[in-house]
């Protein structure tokens, strides 16, 4: 018999950031192996109106993750998923693992705490990355690390959450008086998620006489959401404006897991117009549902989504202003749009294909293997 690892998760809980979020769904999975001795500690948050809270998950759940507690002795391996990233020595004295992502390749002084850089990992004796896609891997190399000290181990989903239900979807409909063929989109509406080319797709959609509604997601309790959204709407011309305000629901609200698959539930496609991302786990999650995909073609996505429920974006590659990022075609959006809403043969076709790629190897039990499995090799 395996001798259980003792592995030992500094990062945030009880918090809607998606690290934090990413950080409580594999603690979770971490906590149900029988070869793992899991550990946890809270890291300080940096932002202060940040404030730690549970309601993203049920009640079970978050007692489970809020009875984690701090190691009694010795470690094998220490996992550090926070922000900024922390190349600092262990005071475990054992080897460590530091989740990093970069969006666009670029890393910012505060992206690090005191004063590292991406290449400063390569002189840090036992120091791996654990990074959630490949483009987010090449971000690190074009940055100097050693691709030999990145670990490449995807986020997941919980696939008996993340499901089609038939009456949440009437449910949720209902209380958003949406009907007919419906595209969501799910994120901060910072400029790397797209907001600006899907609304523009969206109203050259509605200018052709296409009838769909635009149901977008935000989070204003992080990221004030709304106020991004009113200044992308802002910038439209009138008519368009009109057009899309009368077509378009916004959920600024901070949901918790069951709500946000009713979400899911409710729409009729995905749509994720992104310049770039670290991985994109509500493209994940949308699958997972059975949502049909329209995502940005050559970024991260493209590790964990296939033709059988996608339909991939023309998007350039733009490092003109020293980030490398992807410049999505909105005409070819506003096409796939319009595609989408009457290819019902394709819609079904993601009905099944969707969560059947999910369920085979991107639910978070199968992240919590390899996360493990890198563990060990780092021990």
């Amino acid at each position: 018999m395996v001798e259980p690892i003792r592995l030992h998760v500094a990062g945030w809980r009880h918090l809607t950031h998606s690290f934090a979020l990413v950080n409580q769904w594999q603690l979770l999975a971490l906590h149900k192996r029988s070869d793992v001795r899991l550990s946890v500690e809270d890291v300080a948050i940096p932002v202060a109106a940040w404030r730690p809270r549970p309601g993203a998950f049920d009640d079970d759940r978050t007692a489970t993750i809020s009875g984690l507690s701090a190691p009694e002795g010795a470690i094998d391996v220490e996992y550090r998923i926070a922000f900024p990233f922390n190349l600092g020595a262990s005071r475990h004295q054992r080897p460590v693992l530091v989740f990093g992502v970069t969006e666009n390749w670029t890393f910012p002084a505060h992206y690090f705490s005191n004063g590292a850089v991406p290449s400063d990992i390569n002189a840090r004796d036992g120091f791996r990355l654990v990074v959630p896609s490949r483009w987010a891997m090449r971000g690190f190399v074009a940055n100097g690390v050693d691709p030999g000290r990145v670990e490449v181990v995807p986020h997941g989903v919980d696939t008996e959450v993340f499901r089609f239900d038939v009456q949440k979807r009437d449910d949720m409909r209902r209380r958003l008086a949406v009907e007919g063929f419906v595209f969501l989109s799910v994120g901060s509406l910072v400029g790397t998620k797209g907001g600006v080319h899907l609304l523009d797709a969206f109203g050259i959609l509605l200018e052709r006489g296409i009838k769909a509604t635009l149901l977008i997601k935000g989070h204003d309790e992080l990221y004030q959401s709304q106020g991004r959204l009113q200044q992308l709407v802002g910038r439209m011309n009138d008519s368009r404006r009109r057009l899309v305000l009368k077509n378009m629901k916004y959920v600024g609200l901070s949901l918790d897991m069951f709500q946000m698959a009713a979400l899911y539930s409710a729409a009729d496609a995905y749509v994720s117009p992104y310049l770039a991302e670290g991985f994109n786990i509500p493209v994940l999650e949308a699958a997972s549902v059975g949502l049909p995909i329209i995502a940005t073609g050559g970024g991260a996505t493209d590790d964990f989504t296939t033709d059988l429920f996608r339909r991939q974006l023309s998007a350039r590659l733009d490092t003109s202003d020293g980030k490398t990022r992807l410049r999505p075609d909105v005409e070819h959006l506003a096409a796939l749009m319009q595609e989408m809403a009457g290819d019902e043969a394709f819609v079904r076709q993601a009905w099944t294909a969707g969560p059947e790629h999910v369920a085979n190897g991107y639910r978070w039990d199968d992240v919590a293997a390899k996360l493990v499995e890198v563990a060990r090799r780092a021990s």
